[in-house]
C-alpha cells in the first residue's frame, strides 16, 4: 500500500512542472514591438516598454537600451530527490532586445537575441 502511495506521489510530482517569468515580458508581445520602428523616440521606448534593464554608450553620440525577458521552466522531477539528475530540471530561455539610438534620440536600428539552455540529465545528454 506505501509502494502504490509513494509511487503515486512520484507520478503526481514528476507531472508538474510551472514557469517562472523575468524581466520585461513587453518584448515578447508582438503588438507592443512592432510599433518600434527608426525614428521612434526615447519617451515613446519607454512607454511601450518600461525602463531598460541596462544603457550603453557605445559612442559619445550614440545610446543602446537593452532589455530582457527570461522565461524559466522547471520540471517536476525536480522536487524529487536525485530524479532531476537523470531526467533534466528545466530549461532557460532568455530573449534579449537592443535599441540603438542615434544622436538625435530616436531609434536607429533594433537588434535581437535569443538563447535557451536546457539540463536534459543523463537521459537526455549526448556526447
Amino acid at each position: 500500500m506505501r509502494a502504490r502511495f509513494l509511487f503515486a506521489l512520484a507520478t503526481l510530482l514528476a507531472s508538474t512542472a510551472c514557469t517562472v517569468h523575468n524581466g520585461s515580458q513587453a518584448i515578447n508581445d508582438q503588438t507592443i514591438t512592432s510599433q518600434l520602428k527608426p525614428g521612434t523616440t526615447k519617451a515613446q521606448v519607454k512607454e511601450l516598454l518600461g525602463e531598460p534593464l541596462e544603457v550603453r554608450f557605445p559612442t559619445p553620440s550614440s545610446e543602446n537600451w537593452i532589455y530582457e525577458a527570461v522565461d524559466v521552466k522547471l520540471s517536476g522531477w525536480l522536487f524529487i530527490p536525485f530524479a532531476a539528475g537523470v531526467t533534466g530540471g528545466g530549461e532557460q530561455d532568455a530573449r534579449t532586445l537592443t535599441i540603438l539610438f542615434g544622436p538625435d534620440g530616436r531609434v536607429k536600428k533594433l537588434a535581437r537575441g535569443q538563447v535557451t539552455v536546457g539540463d536534459r540529465g543523463l537521459i537526455g545528454a549526448t556526447n
